[in-house]
């Protein structure tokens, strides 16, 4: 039975002003009757920094399933990044489901498979 929260969250790097992907995928989400909202981690900022930006995303609302990129997961440099990004969104969002894009136009496929899982 799905959940009455439609809410998506992909995490990933920055993604440059004028992509098409991000709202692309925003696209097929809504399609989908979804709302994804996606929150780029600028690594030019400190890692609390980003960390807190997150954390303001995951009080705002309840999300049903949260992508993490593989631009964030990949990279070993940023695995100190990845694995508070983990944890801040465990804490606030603990029934969220997670899944984890290889791409960043696989964002919204990555969250359906990760509530198809769970059968939302």
């Amino acid at each position: 039975m799905p959940s009455e929260t439609r809410n998506l969250l992909g995490i990933g790097l920055q993604i440059a002003p004028g992509d098409t992907i991000i709202p692309a995928e925003i696209a097929k989400a809504k399609a989908g009757n979804f709302d994804l909202e996606v929150y780029g981690c600028d690594t030019s900022k400190s890692t609390d920094d980003v960390v807190s930006g997150l954390a303001q995303y995951l009080r705002s609302k309840k999300y049903a399933a949260i992508s993490i990129g593989f631009g964030v997961r990949g990279n070993r440099d940023l695995t100190p990044l990845f694995e508070e990004l983990v944890n801040t969104c465990i804490e606030h969002q603990p029934e969220a489901k997670f899944g984890f894009a290889i791409s960043p136009a696989g964002i919204f496929e990555t969250c359906e498979r990760a509530l198809r899982r769970t059968g939302e």
